[in-house]
């Protein structure tokens, strides 16, 4: 069978604060600013991935034209169904900002 790596960033009370789809996605932790596949690799190394990557405005605009819109699905969770503890503010393709410095 196929393995899937996920990735989980936890509280020191051992509580998990942020699950992500898995490691190269996770826009929080290492090189790859949250692009996949071969994306993830060209901004592993340096190379602007396009419109594809965390901080695009490009993407940006996409995401938010498509949420107002509607009938496209969602690209970030509905603002009252986050945790008041959760600290990013960066929704969808925004750019980040680490809520593990936070």
């Amino acid at each position: 069978l196929p393995t899937h790596i996920m990735s989980a960033n936890w509280t020191p009370e051992g509580k998990i604060k942020y699950a992500c789809l898995s490691n190269p996605l996770d826009r929080f932790e290492g090189t790859t600013n949250g692009a996949g596949a071969v994306f993830g690799l060209l901004v592993g190394a340096g190379v602007q991935s396009g419109n594809v990557s965390v901080g695009s405005s490009a993407l940006r605009f996409q995401q938010r034209l498509f949420h107002a819109i509607g009938g496209f699905g969602r690209n970030w969770s509905v603002e009252e169904k986050i945790p008041k503890w959760w600290k990013s503010k960066a929704r969808g393709a925004d750019p980040n900002d680490n809520p593990n410095d936070m």
